[in-house]
């Protein structure tokens, strides 16, 4: 009998294959800045989390020149 007596191993093998790749290279994670754990060990978080911040900035910056620029008298929008 084998490790996984009432299943296939190899359906098994396989699912926990496909489940590790998806976990390590293409889920975000929270606690290591939204990046995925292959972009932590490949030293490209920082890059990323930098650009991140960039772009937001940016954005940020933008937005205050749009409402800034279409400020109402009055009440309301």
């Amino acid at each position: 009998m084998g490790r996984f007596s009432h299943w296939n191993e190899g359906v098994v093998m396989d699912f926990f294959e496909k489940y590790f790749r998806w976990y390590n290279t293409e889920h975000y994670h929270s606690r290591i800045g939204y990046v995925t754990p292959e972009q932590m060990h490949q030293d490209l978080a920082a890059g990323i989390i930098a650009e991140r911040k960039r772009a937001w900035g940016e954005k940020q910056k933008l937005r205050k020149m749009y409402w800034s620029a279409n400020q109402t008298t009055g009440s309301g929008l």
